[in-house]
């Protein structure tokens, strides 16, 4: 059975801002090794990693998100978790993740 690269997206972005960031970043990876030239797998995987505390690894990737990605707005939040982070700061604040679950 082959799993496509979306439902491993789907199921790295869900299981990040569900808590579950540590175990979800397998999938994370493999949505980017199947999907290396998309911006989403890249951002999430980003996410994951900020939240387990990897702040190096979420600003490399979210860096590879910016090079990928031709939407400015998101561009421009994604430039602000680098910044956050570069600051030693978590921008995935309860609040931020609510907003990113669309609650």
């Amino acid at each position: 059975m082959e799993i496509s690269d979306q439902a491993w997206n789907n199921l790295c972005w869900f299981g990040s801002l569900r808590g579950e960031a540590e175990a979800v970043i397998p999938a994370c990876e493999q949505a980017v090794t199947l999907e290396p030239e998309e911006a989403g797998p890249r951002g999430n995987l980003g996410i994951a990693k900020a939240l387990t505390g990897d702040k190096e690894a979420a600003i490399q990737e979210f860096q590879a998100y910016i090079e990928l990605s031709d939407n400015p707005g998101a561009n421009r939040q994604v430039q602000g978790y680098i910044n956050t982070l570069s600051a030693g700061e978590n921008p995935f604040t309860e609040a931020e993740i609510q907003r990113l679950l669309g609650e």
